[in-house]
């Protein structure tokens, strides 16, 4: 049997070993015999900041025909220059001790601001979501992502499928064509049956253009919802 640990954040294993998988571990008893696959991506953390594509996976007693075919699809997906790049900071980030401080207090200062400015998008994000009507907005804790819920009445869904389109790709299509604001609809991502979501993205990092966008889409879902009961 296998174990899977995925790993999106940068602050995932953190191991002394050049691997910074899991393998000591698992050479102890009574794991010694359990296979191990270890992930981490840049693209859904602040490195990458869901726009620069790269990640490493860390293998554990797999099968060696299965690390055959592993390998190909790794030849096959090579990451770019900006992705190698990039995945070699987040291995191995800039510290007094391989680089210069000035290096390092920069590389700490950018950190900390890209942070900083997630977790304020992300309260503001909820925070208005859920000022709006037939919205439901959780804490976003780990993502560059909201992904609210939609209550939709009868007369949208039932218009939905004559359309011939899921209710929440519906709703996300009228948000374009009205705000030309993109966002995705929740049925692409196994949200629960009878329930609809959308995801949106944080990436906009002027505060003010942020806050501009998420009342563009608080007036356009409270108009929606007056229009559509």
């Amino acid at each position: 049997f296998f174990f899977f640990f995925f790993f999106q954040a940068e602050d995932g294993i953190r191991d002394v070993e050049r691997s910074r998988g899991l393998g000591d571990v698992y050479k102890r008893q009574p794991y010694n015999n359990v296979s191990v696959i270890s992930m981490n991506s840049i693209s859904k953390g602040f490195t990458g900041e869901c726009g620069i594509r790269g990640g490493y996976m860390d293998f554990y007693n797999i099968d060696s025909d299965v690390m055959k075919q592993i390998h190909k699809i790794r030849d096959a997906c090579s990451v770019n220059v900006a992705g190698s790049i990039a995945m070699g900071v987040l291995c191995d980030p800039p510290t007094i001790e391989n680089s210069s401080k000035e290096t390092a207090e920069q590389y700490a200062k950018e950190k900390s601001t890209i942070l900083s400015l997630i977790e304020q998008k992300a309260k503001m994000t909820m925070e208005v979501f859920n000022q709006c009507k037939n919205i439901k907005c959780k804490p976003i804790a780990g993502a560059l992502y909201a992904f609210p819920r939609v209550l939709l009445p009868n007369s949208v869904i039932k218009a939905a499928r004559e359309s011939g389109q899921e209710p929440c790709e519906y709703f996300c299509k009228a948000m374009l064509e009205e705000t030309g604001i993109v966002t995705v609809p929740g049925c692409g991502f196994g949200q629960e049956p009878g329930t609809y979501h959308f995801r949106v993205s944080l990436l906009i990092w002027n505060l003010e253009e942020f806050a501009k966008v998420l009342e563009t889409m608080k007036n356009f879902i409270n108009k929606y919802f007056e229009t559509h009961k």
